[in-house]
């Protein structure tokens, strides 16, 4: 099998590492190494001295400082459990249904059908309002349509109290004085309103 390097989070465990390990090679790979998933991200371009590389995952989001003054090392990370992408998606669904209820008097969470119409609609909606400031979203239910406009500020103040989180985790890390280089996983770009 082909020779692999292998991207890990930096919470495994060294049980967890064997045990992928295991895996890869049951699957036919050779593992030839193992590296930080922050800092192998980061070493494919030039990277200032100091970066902080933020990482969403389903259930945790990841913040990873670098040293780039000699060779790239990690020098900490931090791990905000249950401020990953499920949390974010919770926040979101509940703010389109108390919009749609408050203009509507439709609740799409009260069946399994419409909550999983929402959950799988997310990801074009949060692509529409890369381009748009709002988005159309429409729910049928017992053969009647429902419409609602939400505005990328909907989507921000729902995902506040989230990213605030996010924040303050990045005020920790910050280097004393100096600029703050931040990098961000390509799932955390397409979040309304999180550079602002």
């Amino acid at each position: 099998g082909p020779d692999v390097l292998i991207a890990t989070p930096p919470w495994y465990s060294r049980e967890q590492l064997a045990l992928l390990l295991g895996v890869a090679q049951e699957a036919g790979l050779r593992p030839v190494g193992l590296v930080d998933a922050g800092l192998a991200s980061a070493s494919l371009e030039p990277a200032p001295e100091s970066v902080l590389q933020l990482e969403l995952s389903l259930h945790r989001a990841t913040l990873t400082a670098l040293d780039h003054s000699g060779d790239l090392r990690r020098t900490r990370f931090e791990i905000l459990q249950q401020h990953g992408w499920l949390a974010l998606q919770q926040a979101w669904l509940e703010m389109i249904s108390s919009v749609f209820v408050r203009k509507t008097r439709f609740d799409p969470l009260h069946q399994a059908a419409t909550e999983q119409q929402l959950c799988d609609g997310l990801p074009a909606w949060l692509a529409a309002l890369r381009a748009d400031d709002a988005v159309v979203v429409e729910m049928e239910s017992g053969g009647t349509m429902h419409t609602v406009e939400l505005t990328a500020v909907d989507f921000m103040q729902a995902a506040s109290p989230i990213y605030d989180e996010y924040v303050r985790a990045l005020q920790r890390a910050r280097p004393g004085g100096g600029p703050l280089h931040l990098r961000l996983s390509q799932r955390f770009s397409s979040l309304p309103g999180l550079d602002e």
